[in-house]
């Protein structure tokens, strides 16, 4: 009896949930490779054709020029990540969020872009809410617990008595998948919710790095979204780079003993989206997640599959 409820509730969880999974599964795979997609796409502002190492003295230098002749409000600067990708500013004029890319070595500006635009801000939005609205944000929200509980009742069912019975392409690939899709969930439930943001707090937390380059790696977008305005000073040597903001908030990057220092809140962004992503393992953990994401694609296809069968095999 215990058992035909639960499955009863799994079928009807995967049937309802079906259409909001189906856009978030395959919008989330498109994003786990999102960064090829638009390189592939915009050649001209991604690519920097590189014959040297990334320099933080010239980096800061390059963005340091762009502030004193860049009439708009500052929203963010992102670090290139190797010495082929470029340097971005973020920031509104006349009424829009812009991006403008530049050359890391050489200072001249790639080109610029309007952010509401992009496809892949577009898709982002597509994967987090669906649509642009508020209820769009509780479909996304349904779609990713249903698919939680759906796991674990997907689990209980292939045990019987205390022993595991696995029967079946259905019940093989959920049993498999099982953990991977558990990280994605709940890392998605977790940022979504915002239990983990960067704020202005006063907290230094060390963080393990594997050198001196590491330093350009970080993000500062979500740390500058906090400046009342432009940021009053940015400075980069080779134990470390400084921004101080016009309001007074400051961050401290520095590669010394191993550590970088870094300003935020409780919580790790940056973790969650390596393991959400799995650009933990690298393209590796990628390609690994975007499988066991869309294998979720075909367990709704034999689960229901099987349940109309079923059913239509009762009513003859």
């Amino acid at each position: 009896m215990l058992r035909g409820r639960v499955l009863t509730v799994h079928r009807w969880l995967a049937l309802l949930a079906s259409l909001p999974l189906l856009i978030v599964l395959l919008s989330g795979a498109a994003l786990s490779f999102v960064n090829e997609f638009d390189r592939a796409m915009h050649p001209a502002l991604l690519s920097v054709a590189a014959s040297k190492a990334l320099d933080l003295e010239k980096i800061s230098a390059v963005i340091e020029s762009q502030l004193v002749t860049l009439d708009a409000n500052l929203r963010s600067i992102r670090y290139p990540e190797s010495a082929y990708d470029p340097i971005r500013l973020q920031f509104t004029a006349s009424g829009e969020q812009r991006l403008r890319y530049l050359n890391p070595h050489s200072g001249k500006v790639l080109g610029e872009r309007i952010l509401a635009k992009d496809w892949s801000v577009r898709l982002l939005s597509l994967h987090i809410r669906l649509i642009e609205t508020g209820p769009g944000s509780l479909v996304t929200l349904f779609g990713t617990a249903a698919l939680l509980v759906m796991l674990g009742l997907g689990l209980c069912l292939l045990r019987r008595k205390s022993v595991w019975k696995v029967g079946g392409w259905h019940a093989w690939l959920g049993l498999c998948s099982a953990p991977v899709l558990f990280i994605v969930c709940v890392s998605g439930l977790i940022s979504f919710t915002g239990i983990s943001t960067i704020s202005g707090t006063d907290r230094l937390k060390p963080m393990p790095v594997a050198s001196q380059d590491d330093v350009i790696h970080v993000n500062h977008a979500e740390m500058i979204k906090s400046c009342a305005d432009t940021p009053s000073e940015l400075t980069a040597s080779v134990s470390g780079a400084t921004l101080i903001c016009n309001n007074g908030d400051r961050w401290l990057f520095e590669t010394k003993a191993g550590e970088l220092l870094v300003r935020q809140s409780n919580g790790n962004p940056a973790l969650l989206w390596k393991l959400h992503s799995g650009e933990w393992a690298g393209l590796p953990g990628r390609v690994f997640w975007m499988w066991s994401v869309l294998g979720v694609l075909y367990l709704l296809y034999s689960g229901l599959r099987d349940w109309f069968m079923k059913t239509r095999g009762s009513q003859t």
